[in-house]
């Protein structure tokens, strides 16, 4: 029997267990050897650690590059990929003739000799376009583009229609009749759900299952007769299983997302790159146009992004642009119907947009540029925006919060929503502005509303204090004084349930994407009742105003309030004159707002 672990079987020569003869007997005592052995091995954990956690966040994106999805057949294993490869791509790469220009192209206002604290990096056919990549502070050398890459790769690997092994290309090539209870990823779920919203608000001019109809119009020839005009419906839906979603589609069809899935990829990539360690100052991720931004543009002070709407009358590379933005934690994208034509049936030249509605190519407008808090909305809302007629866009526009467009009609007038006149960027103060007459001396503004209590669905629904914003912003829509904040302070997560303020109020005004920001400034929520607010002429800096034309926002938001039981979003403006004389303002009663007057006097 072998004397160390007693496991030696009947009739065997050495221990199953360890391999020792049963006449060995116990070697010499092995305990400094191990005490050894530990010692080495907690000194090299202690060397290598730093070095492992520093780069846990980058080798995980890296890593998950390459994991394929499980709701289909998996594709053949690959290598982690560090960066994009000449492989298929999101979108096809253009040819010389098919070159986006005019407002299908936005780009960052040219950018200073490169200095310490600010790292620019170029690359060619990342989603089949180019790429930009400048991030502002943190690390220096190409860490940030590594993550950068690795979070595009891995996201092409499931909305890549020209890939097919992507995800999105293996549903494709199924019967749709299978396309029953199909489990789907989670990004490729969220970004269906979302494109149906956004066919749902547009009223069919966004068709994310359009697939079929655009490649047959793309492929009409010249000397062909043009497909057989054929409206597009959503064509699909989403059920939910525990934490998953299921396919259900009811008709034959394909998918086509890249009108969103690229102004996704582009928030993801900001994302990763803005999450990396050491977290930069601010980053620019920008895909073919569509672009995001966050944090500061200097590593050295606050300062927003500036970024330059191209004009589509004018597609010269070097011709001067239509507009110069900021932007400040914000994404912009762009479209435009004359930018790539492709399908010339019937011997007619026409725009790659198509019209989902009726089955054509869209012609309304040769351009559109949007503004939006997230790149995948900028994405399909420029999109829609070139299928609507223009006064339906700008309604869309201003119905949807923290959004702002500029819209080129086909006679090429450019049309600009409310908010876009708030993102300009301000020239350098002249002689005249700096001789605007003062605010007059002793006059201010007083603002009074009722907070009214409405009854929510149901009789157990209780009332829950208003959490109300009230700020004067000036012609430009820039926020100049910030009058009362009322949220409770547990709460400021949920501080951008009031839309308006912290879109229009906020954000685009030059505060940070950050509800904490505004803690200092946060006073509790207010009961139903009514109350008086002062402004006396200053502006946030306590700096006096000129006078001028200003408008009093209200915003205001509470649960349970009528009509959809669970949220009611309550805005109120009224514009005055503050001038030499008295004036005042008022504006009608809503359901949770009432005797919003506005006046403008000497003080008594």
């Amino acid at each position: 029997m072998c004397s160390l672990c007693k496991r030696a079987q009947e009739g065997e020569t050495y221990c199953l267990a360890c391999s020792l003869s049963r006449n060995h007997q116990p070697p010499p005592p092995r305990g400094p050897l191990l005490m050894a052995g530990a010692f080495l091995m907690i000194a090299a954990a202690c060397l290598l650690l730093p070095t492992l956690l520093c780069n846990y966040e980058e080798r995980q994106l890296l890593s998950e590059a390459g994991r394929p999805h499980e709701s289909l057949s998996p594709p053949p294993p690959t290598s982690s990929v560090q960066t994009p490869t000449p492989s298929p791509s999101l979108f096809p790469e253009p040819s010389a003739s098919e070159a986006p220009s005019g407002s299908a192209k936005t780009s960052p206002a040219p950018s200073p000799p490169e200095r310490p604290g600010l790292s620019t990096f170029h690359q060619e056919n990342v989603l089949g376009t180019s790429f930009r990549l400048v991030v502002v502070g943190g690390a220096v050398g190409e860490r940030y583009l590594r993550v950068a890459l690795a979070e595009i790769e891995r996201h092409r690997k499931t909305f890549s229609r020209h890939d097919p092994q992507s995800e999105l290309s293996r549903i494709n090539a199924l019967p749709w009749e299978k396309r029953r209870s199909l489990r789907l990823s989670k990004y490729l779920a969220r970004v269906l759900r979302w494109a149906a919203s956004w066919h749902a608000r547009s009223k069919g001019a966004f068709a994310p299952y359009g697939g079929l109809l655009f490649r047959r119009l793309e492929k009409a020839t010249p000397d062909g007769e043009p497909p057989t005009p054929e409206p597009v419906g959503v064509g699909y839906r989403l059920t939910k299983s525990g934490k998953t979603y299921l396919l259900e589609c009811d008709r034959d069809g394909s998918f086509d997302l890249d009108a969103i899935a690229k102004g996704f990829i582009v928030d993801r990539a900001l994302r990763a790159v803005m999450r990396s360690k050491p977290r930069p100052r601010g980053a620019l991720v920008d895909i073919g146009g569509d672009l995001g931004v966050a944090g500061s543009s200097d590593p050295d002070r606050v300062a927003p992004w500036e970024i330059e709407v191209a004009d589509p009358r004018r597609p010269a590379e070097n011709a001067q642009p239509l507009d110069r933005i900021e932007l400040r934690g914000m994404c912009i994208a762009s479209s435009g119907g004359y930018a790539r034509p492709r399908a010339r049936a019937g011997g007619t030249r026409q725009p790659h947009l198509f019209d989902p509605r009726r089955g054509e190519a869209a012609r309304g407008v040769l351009g559109a540029t949007v503004v939006a808090p997230d790149a995948a909305s900028a994405d399909a809302l420029a999109t829609i925006l070139c299928v609507l007629p223009t006064k339906e866009s700008l309604a869309l526009i201003e119905a949807t919060p923290g959004t702002a467009a500029l819209i080129m009609d086909f006679q090429g007038h450019p049309l600009r929503s409310r908010r876009w006149r708030s993102l300009r960027r301000k020239a350098a103060p002249s002689v005249a502005s700096k001789s605007r007459e003062p605010w007059p001396a002793g006059f201010a503004l007083q603002v009074s509303f009722t907070l009214r209590e409405s009854r929510g669905r149901g009789k157990r629904r209780k009332f829950k204090r208003h959490g109300t914003a009230v700020w004067i912003e000036d012609s430009t829509q820039k926020r100049v004084r910030l009058l009362a904040l009322w949220h409770d302070r547990g709460e400021l997560k949920y501080l951008r349930e009031l839309p308006s303020f912290w879109w229009e109020g906020w954000v685009l005004s030059g505060g940070p994407n950050d509800p904490k920001a505004l803690r200092s400034t946060t006073r509790a929520s207010r009961a139903p009742g009514t109350y008086e607010l002062e402004w006396d002429g200053l502006d946030d800096a306590g700096a006096p105003v000129p006078r001028g034309q200003y408008r009093v926002r209200i915003d205001l938001n509470r649960e349970n309030g009528p009509p959809r039981g669970r949220e009611e979003h309550t805005t109120a403006s009224v514009e005055i004159q503050c001038g030499a004389s008295a004036a005042s303002g008022s504006c009608p009663d809503q359901a949770e707002l009432a005797g919003v007057t506005v006046t403008y006097r000497r003080r008594p």
